[in-house]
């Protein structure tokens, strides 16, 4: 399985998450299923916030903010799920498109991750890191 992937690199308060942000509007907008990956969960939790602020009211199906499954359903399908890094995190959950937000050990992630995206045709990862 090849898995399309795009690193976004730049300095603190570049604005890497909020263009990682915007592709994930744009995966759940167009009926896509979107894992989200943050080192902590008041990360997960902004970075939810920063998607929700940006998707059209009326394809908002519902927002869940508690754990395990905090995120976000459209109406046509589209879904994201914000979570921290934990061993099992991903397990059980199909996407299309896997974000992996500016994690301390983002290899080991995406190891554990991976095989959330077995399910779909044209798996992709967006891995958001510091510039060092």
């Amino acid at each position: 399985m090849t898995i399309r992937t795009v690193e976004i690199n730049g300095d603190r308060q570049a604005g890497k998450t909020h263009i990682a942000m915007l592709a994930v509007v744009d995966a759940i907008t167009a009926g896509h299923r979107v894992l989200c990956v943050s080192e902590r969960i008041v990360e997960a939790t902004e970075a939810l916030d920063r998607v929700a602020a940006l998707i059209p009211r009326h394809m908002v199906r519902s927002v869940r903010r508690s754990s395990p499954l905090r995120g976000i359903r459209l109406t046509n399908g589209g879904s994201v799920c914000f979570v921290s890094v934990q061993p099992d995190v991903g397990r059980g959950f199909d996407a299309d498109l896997v974000v992996l937000d500016d994690l301390d050990c983002p290899d080991k992630v995406r190891e554990i991750v991976t095989p959330s995206l077995l399910t779909t045709s044209a798996p992709r990862m967006i891995i958001v890191h510091r510039a060092d």
